[in-house]
């Protein structure tokens, strides 16, 4: 095993560490073992980062921060690594590891999950839901009801953990956010992102067998979720639950039957929720 820097990092609600100088540098150590798509040392001159710590080892991840790196409204995400770090050892700045015997990792004894991420300065939106008003509103409904909706057209994951918390805000003039599995795009300056997938829950394993409703329940609850945060209520919520229902059935049973070709050609039909914001915004 390979122990290497000691550190002292400022964190951010007990799980997040904007590193130091000395973190980098021990970042850039791993470059020969991971992914050398960035350099970390290049990444520290260029880019703010910040660096989530989960107590636990969540493989998934690789894979998930991967997908969502090519779609709008999620965190950009440079790497995911494992360590046998100790979680009370690094939250008193003490000696980290990473797990390298023989120049390899070693798979089975990860005690913590490091994501290495862009670091949004701005924050998240409980800081400004009090100055926004419907129009502003209408825009953060739009993108994160387009970002779920598109996320679960492409790979079948919800998200299960909507809070204001857990949506930051980046300035950007003029962004143009494409959402192609569901066939919409929206011109902004500001994206919201939503952040935090340690409940995500992955159904695409479903698309084997036949459509499920827990997918449904799972994917209404999220959208309900959303926007109620808004202390908006939805007044015909059956008549929602049922075209969304009719929509997401459709769209499942389509992509279990087509061949891999057809399933990039295929775009989800959101009109429950388009209904939804036009009546919104009309009001």
């Amino acid at each position: 095993m390979k122990y290497i820097s000691r550190f002292k990092c400022k964190f951010i609600k007990k799980k997040y560490i904007i590193p130091n100088t000395n973190w980098i540098k021990t970042l850039n150590d791993l470059d020969i073992f991971i992914n050398k798509k960035h350099n970390i040392k290049e990444l520290l001159f260029n880019e703010k980062l910040l660096i989530k710590m989960t107590y636990c080892r969540n493989h998934d991840l690789q894979l998930l921060t991967k997908q969502f790196n090519k779609l709008p409204n999620l965190v950009y995400t440079y790497y995911v690594f494992f360590c046998f770090d100790n979680s009370s050892d690094v939250k008193n700045n003490s000696d980290f590891s990473y797990p390298i015997q023989n120049n390899k990792y070693v798979i089975d004894c990860y005690h913590v999950t490091y994501e290495i991420m862009h670091y949004y300065k701005r924050g998240s939106l409980l800081r400004y839901m009090n100055k926004y008003d419907k129009k502003q509103i209408f825009n953060v409904l739009q993108q994160l009801l387009y970002c779920q909706l598109n996320i679960f057209a492409q790979y079948m994951y919800t998200h299960n953990d909507i809070k204001l918390s857990n949506i930051l805000v980046n300035k950007q003039k003029n962004r143009e956010l494409k959402y192609e599995y569901i066939n919409k795009k929206i011109i902004t300056d500001y994206e919201y992102i939503l952040s935090d997938y340690d409940r995500i829950i992955v159904f695409n394993q479903i698309l084997c067998f036949s459509f499920d409703e827990k997918l449904l329940f799972s994917l209404f609850s999220n959208i309900c979720q959303t926007i109620e945060l808004f202390n908006i209520e939805i007044n015909n919520k059956q008549e929602m639950f049922d075209k969304t229902k009719n929509n997401i059935e459709q769209y499942v049973n389509k992509k279990i039957n087509s061949d891999e070709l057809k399933t990039k050609e295929l775009s989800l039909n959101c009109s429950f929720v388009d209904d939804f914001l036009m009546k919104y915004i009309m009001d």
